[in-house]
């Protein structure tokens, strides 16, 4: 993999490290939003579902990168976001937490953080100038980024009214 600004083997390693770990991040808030939806029709599991989405179409992107930049998926990192992912939902369970609307707010939270995270991860590849990304439009997977926060915190501020005024 060579790209401009990104020759030497450090810097070629360094991002394929980065983009591996975002994949791994992507898999897993897509596993948490799947904790969080449900067979309702309300408005929150209508958003979860649209953000769930969103984020599908964000990752399929960033494959899409990967492929360009010749970086293959690191099934360990897959393998440990998802045993992460699945450690936080238990961490954060009704079971434990003894509150569903806290429950929400805590994942809401870890994905409101995961968000901004993408963000960031747009606009390194987009400072990065590599000509095999000219075909990425980073300002538009930005302003999805940026709309998916707003939603994301609209459903935080509903759950956290909900937990502390139980």
């Amino acid at each position: 993999m060579t790209s401009t600004g990104v020759t030497s083997k450090a810097g070629i390693d360094a991002l394929r490290a980065y983009l591996t770990d975002h994949l791994a991040g992507s898999a897993g808030a897509l596993d948490l939003l799947g904790s969080l939806d449900g067979d309702g029709d309300d408005e929150f599991h209508v958003a979860i579902r649209w953000l769930r989405d969103e984020i599908a179409q964000d990752r399929q992107a960033l494959v899409e990168i990967m492929d360009l930049l010749e970086v293959d998926e690191s099934a360990v990192k897959q393998a440990g976001s998802r045993a992460g992912e699945k450690l936080f939902r238990l961490w954060s369970s009704a079971t434990l937490t003894r509150s569903l609307p806290l429950t929400r707010l805590m994942r809401l939270e870890a994905l409101e953080a995961g968000v901004a995270g993408k963000a960031a991860g747009w606009r390194a590849l987009d400072a990065l100038a590599d000509e095999r990304l000219r075909g990425f439009d980073f300002t538009e997977l930005l302003a999805r980024a940026d709309n998916q926060h707003a939603r994301l915190e609209e459903l935080r501020i509903g759950a956290a009214t909900a937990a502390f005024t139980a």
